[in-house]
């Protein structure tokens, strides 16, 4: 029982108005990035899509450990 008033004590302390933390904000050169980098990941997405034939299996590759797990399954390097 301890532990959960714990939990809620903390929950209540971080949600605070009252933080001193920076807000957020976004400028040009944050959305001309953000674009640059949709349009790599499109661009790179259809260069794939060529390659891809019914049947395949298609997969993200991050850092998590989802993806650790899929590339272990991998029998060669793709």
């Amino acid at each position: 029982m301890r532990w959960l008033i714990c939990c809620l004590i903390f929950l209540l302390y971080s949600c605070s108005s009252n933080s001193d933390h920076a807000s957020m904000t976004l400028n040009k050169a944050d959305s001309a990035a953000e674009d640059l980098r949709n349009k790599r990941a499109f661009a790179q997405i259809d260069s794939v899509i060529k390659k891809i034939r019914s049947g395949d299996l298609v997969v993200r590759t991050g850092n998590d450990f989802t993806s650790e797990s899929l590339r272990s399954l991998n029998q060669r390097e793709g």
